[in-house]
């Protein structure tokens, strides 16, 4: 009732070399199995012929259950299963293999399966193979492995086999599209600061002793730079790796070119050439200097010149607003290193500060002051 004529003449043929055995072959096949022979008999012999066959196969089968049970035991379950393998690798509809095995079978059986069924059942290319007693399954598509289940967990392989059945075949312009995709994406990564080191975990937890120690190289040299975990990722970890061609990790990048290793950055460290080539972290007295003079009028505030974040920050912002002086600002809630520095740095206490041509002018109070005696816009401008 389930399976076509096409796959009862195949099973018809298969028993009839052995029919003389015939009694091993039917002792091995539970009352679903029988069920379906006996469908794929009764296509082909209708009328009173089927009421004899049928009543002659009930007692055959009822007899041989009970031999079953007691002569057979060890070697009906092995064979079922085997044979259920045959028959599920023959009737998928989606092309897919399951050679759900016994796992003492799975070396023996799978590798001889693989090689004759995997390519007469698999038009999708979508295979499922287990030809290990451990329970490891690839799923390989167009010569490439697309998932992986390490164990016998049988609810997760049900799930992934049906889940890459269902869906198309890539082609390889959707295989050349996705690594285009992660070609984009390294070099977004690797670019992501003038100074990026690819490691195993983080600066403050290196998790191998390579990582750690250019970790340690470039911080006694005080290099500006950024990390990435590559075990946070495997598909940058791996990509990286044919990306770069360089086989290892950690790699160092500065401004997007591949410097190398830990044994490269060790001999430019030994040679004095890693001062010149990496970046080095700003003082925080030339990183003030330097922000305080970015623009000729610069306001230090809580928030921005679209949403001010205090009271005070909102009242300097309509009084700077109405003079018409362009203006640049800093949000020093983004940046608590520049927050609690330019307190000290310019000995005023308290947020915000009004600065033009890199000199300290005051706050509020100072700025409300200057606007009530018509002072403020000479100042803003630098003529005062």
């Amino acid at each position: 009732s389930i399976l076509d004529s096409e796959l009862c003449f195949l099973i018809h043929c298969v028993f009839s070399p052995y029919w003389i055995q015939g009694c091993v072959f039917w002792s091995i096949l539970d009352s679903e199995l029988c069920l379906l022979i006996h469908a794929g008999l009764k296509a082909v012999l209708f009328g009173p012929l089927w009421y004899l066959v049928h009543t002659g196969l009930r007692a055959v089968v009822l007899l041989l259950a009970a031999l079953k049970a007691v002569l057979f035991a060890p070697l009906c379950y092995l064979a079922c299963t085997a044979l259920r393998a045959v028959i599920s690798c023959l009737c998928c509809t989606q092309g897919c293999v399951l050679s759900l095995l016994h796992p003492g079978l799975c070396y023996l059986v799978c590798t001889a399966l693989r090689t004759v069924l995997f390519g007469l059942c698999c038009p999708q290319g979508c295979v499922l193979w287990s030809v290990l007693p451990s329970g490891l399954c690839s799923l390989p598509q167009d010569s490439q492995k697309v998932d992986r289940l390490d164990g016998a967990h049988a609810p997760e392989l049900t799930q992934k086999v049906q889940r890459h059945a269902a869906g198309a075949a890539p082609t390889p312009s959707n295989a050349s599209s996705a690594q285009e995709q992660l070609h984009v994406r390294l070099r977004t990564l690797i670019n992501a600061a003038p100074c990026m080191l690819f490691m195993k975990g983080s600066p403050r937890e290196p998790r191998c002793g390579f990582s750690k120690q250019i970790v340690e190289i470039l911080d006694r040299h005080g290099v500006a730079f950024s990390t990435f975990d590559i075990f946070s990722d495997e598909e940058v970890r791996q990509g990286l790796k044919t990306f770069s061609q360089w086989p290892t990790y950690p790699q160092l990048y500065v401004g997007g070119e591949l410097i190398g290793g830990l044994d490269i950055v060790k001999e430019l460290e030994a040679s004095g050439e890693l001062d010149t080539i990496c970046p080095k972290i700003q003082k925080l007295e030339d990183r003030l200097k330097s922000l305080i003079n970015k623009a000729p009028v610069m306001l230090f505030m809580k928030g921005n010149k679209q949403m001010a974040k205090c009271g005070f920050s909102k009242q300097i912002l309509e009084i700077m607003n109405n003079t018409g002086v362009d203006y640049e600002t800093f949000d020093i809630l983004e940046d608590e290193e520049v927050r609690q520095g330019l307190k000290s740095f310019s000995n005023w206490p308290t947020y915000p500060q009004l600065y033009v041509k890199g000199e300290l002018v005051g706050g509020l109070d100072i700025v409300k002051e200057l606007k009530e005696s018509g002072e403020l816009l000479p100042v803003l401008k630098g003529e005062n």
